[in-house]
């Protein structure tokens, strides 16, 4: 059978689709964060008058506090778009902008998150962000092994 990655509903079709749906899909399954609105509505049951009585100072302190923040979710999606964008970008160059447009995204929705809907972050070690620094020291390779992978083993869209 042949194989041709450029033809409608291959491989070119498939990565921009799913540049499309990383891009997009996190930030908004971020933003409608389901124990968020949990927890609104516990919150809303437990300021009754009645309720109040019931329970103490800190289980009321602890209740109206924002949700964690995840800082490490940030990171993996960063770092998940900027690899896939790079591997990717020699076949279907559109996602590069469709990355951007994700990552602007991502921002300000963490932005919103972090400052309307969660408490302050705790305090973390240095580990993480050297870790996913030292990591894109290696995009440039993934850069040259989607451009390798695209220009020599599949030149005209089918597998040698």
């Amino acid at each position: 059978r042949d194989l041709d990655i450029y033809a409608t509903g291959g491989l070119t079709e498939d990565v921009f689709f799913l540049s499309l749906s990383g891009g997009f899909v996190t930030p908004i399954i971020r933003f409608v964060d389901v124990t968020y609105f949990a927890k609104r509505i516990l919150l809303f049951w437990r300021d009754k008058p009645e309720q109040k009585l019931k329970i103490n100072q800190f289980a009321l302190n602890k209740h109206h506090a924002g949700i964690k923040f995840d800082l490490a979710s940030g990171y993996v999606y960063l770092m998940k778009i900027y690899i896939f964008t790079r591997f990717y970008i020699s076949l279907q160059p559109i996602i590069a902008l469709i990355a951007l447009l994700g990552l602007l995204f991502m921002y300000w929705g963490e932005k919103f998150m972090l400052l309307q809907r969660s408490t302050r972050p705790p305090n973390g070690s240095d580990i993480l962000s050297n870790f996913m620094s030292q990591i894109l020291f290696f995009c440039p390779v993934f850069f040259s092994l989607g451009s390798l992978t695209w220009a020599v083993f599949l030149p005209n869209g089918n597998p040698r």
